[in-house]
Parts: C-alpha cells; sequence; structure tokens
C-alpha cells in the first residue's frame, strides 16, 4: 500500500495524472494550483507514518499512513520549496476497493488523529 500511495502521488506531482475527482482530491487540487503558480516538482519522498487494523462493518481491514514530501521550485521565483502531507488509506482487500482515502497537511496532524480514532485504528507499528 505504501508503494502504491507513493507512486500515486508522484505521478500526480510529476503531472503526469489527475485525481481532482479521485482519492486524494485536496491534494491534486493544491497540486495544480501549484502548477498554474510555475512550481515543478523534482522529486517526491515517501515513508511509513504507521500502519496497522481498522474496523469496517465489522470486519478488520489493513490501514496505513504514509508521509510523503513534495520537493519543488519555481524557476520564476529563483525558489525551492517543500510541503509535506499525511495519506491515509483503508485497504479492503475481500471487496478490492479502497475506502476512507486522507490527505492532509503534516501539519495538520489531529486531522490524522481523527481519523484514525473514527476508524477505531489499533496500531501493529509506528514509525514515529
Amino acid at each position: 500500500m505504501a508503494n502504491t500511495i507513493h507512486d500515486l502521488i508522484r505521478r500526480v506531482a510529476e503531472k503526469r495524472i489527475t485525481d481532482n475527482e479521485g482519492m486524494f482530491a485536496d491534494y491534486s487540487q493544491w497540486m495544480e494550483k501549484r502548477f498554474s503558480d510555475h512550481w515543478v516538482t523534482f522529486d517526491v519522498s515517501s515513508e511509513i507514518s504507521d500502519f496497522g487494523v481498522v474496523q469496517w462493518q465489522r470486519r478488520p481491514l489493513d490501514a496505513i499512513v504514509v508521509r510523503s514530501v513534495i520537493h519543488q521550485k519555481n524557476r520564476i521565483l529563483g525558489r525551492y520549496e517543500d510541503r509535506c502531507y499525511m495519506f491515509g488509506l483503508v485497504d479492503d482487500e475481500e471487496f478490492n476497493m479502497w475506502r476512507d482515502a486522507v490527505a492532509v497537511d503534516c501539519d495538520d496532524a489531529q486531522s490524522v488523529s481523527k481519523w484514525k480514532v473514527g476508524k477505531d485504528f489499533q496500531s501493529e507499528w509506528n514509525a514515529n
């Protein structure tokens, strides 16, 4: 799941795909605004922040939180900027679905905590 999230985030950041109606629409909309302001992504780094199990319809499902940093530059402004996002996702293999995706700025750790509590998230490992 971590690789899938990283690949999707990277492809959106590199302007190879859009996800405006997909899992991480807020992130994609932020990227579109950055592109219109002449920002170009030159790297995306991701790491697992946490993973575990949630309860969905009385079934235990795997869930993950990935921390990704989008590294960008703007030639016109002559500046570099990094932006950190946390991406959460629930994997429902039985129904071949990803559920309850969330994307929030890393500074908004409270939203990730609320997402975990709302899903009855039980960590199996915490990298932080």
